[in-house]
């Protein structure tokens, strides 16, 4: 279990430094191929197997992350990806501070075409760890995807304040550039209406 965990994460450090240099679009091909594709030779009995073994280790610490994480990767092994992400759902909830229990959902979550909800986790995350540079640079990737612009910008420009001379800094000032001069649409809610001032009654 904790090689499968290991192998995990370090899969899921390799993808961030991907995202962070692809920017927009490419990360989420190759979330796909690094997670999912020629990972495991499993058949399926040992497939199956080792989900039970997985289910197991939850059902005795149903507290632990590990082994939600474990189960989530059981699951996504086995092509059985609603199960991986909502395994992993549930070890980023038990463990908010850990940045790549979210990496993880948010892989998962981008692998069926969820990105919405991959953004949504991204935001849940900084909003209880607002220091975490990685962090803001994924979301600020996903809102540009979903043409989030306000968001996207937002995002980056955070990620430049937390992390100035990160080696892919540059990059990110010349995307926030590039967007600063696009039009602003998608999530500036819209000015009510005045209401009408009821007509005067006329005098008889």
């Amino acid at each position: 279990m904790l090689l499968d965990q290991k192998r995990t994460r370090f899969w899921v450090k390799v993808v961030s430094i991907a995202a962070a240099v692809a920017f927009a679009g490419v990360i989420f091909i190759v979330l796909g191929v690094v997670l999912f594709g020629g990972g495991g030779s499993s058949s399926s009995g040992g497939s199956a197997d080792l989900i039970k073994q997985a289910q197991t280790g939850v059902a005795q610490h149903p507290r632990s992350a590990d082994a939600w994480e474990e189960l989530a990767s059981r699951y996504a092994d086995a092509q059985q990806l609603d199960q991986a992400v909502n395994a992993a759902e549930r070890a980023a909830s038990l463990d908010p501070r850990d940045y790549s229990r979210t990496q993880t959902l948010v892989a998962f979550l981008d692998q069926t075409g969820a990105t919405p909800r991959a953004m949504a986790a991204l935001q849940r995350f900084t909003a209880r760890n607002p220091g975490n540079a990685q962090a803001f640079l994924e979301l600020g990737l996903h809102a540009q995807q979903l043409n989030r612009i306000p968001l996207a910008k937002l995002s980056f420009a955070k990620f430049l304040q937390l992390a100035p001379n990160d080696p892919n800094a540059g990059d990110v000032r010349a995307r926030l550039a590039e967007l600063q001069r696009q039009p602003t649409t998608g999530t500036t809610p819209a000015t009510p209406a005045t209401p009408a001032t009821p007509a005067t009654p006329a005098t008889p």
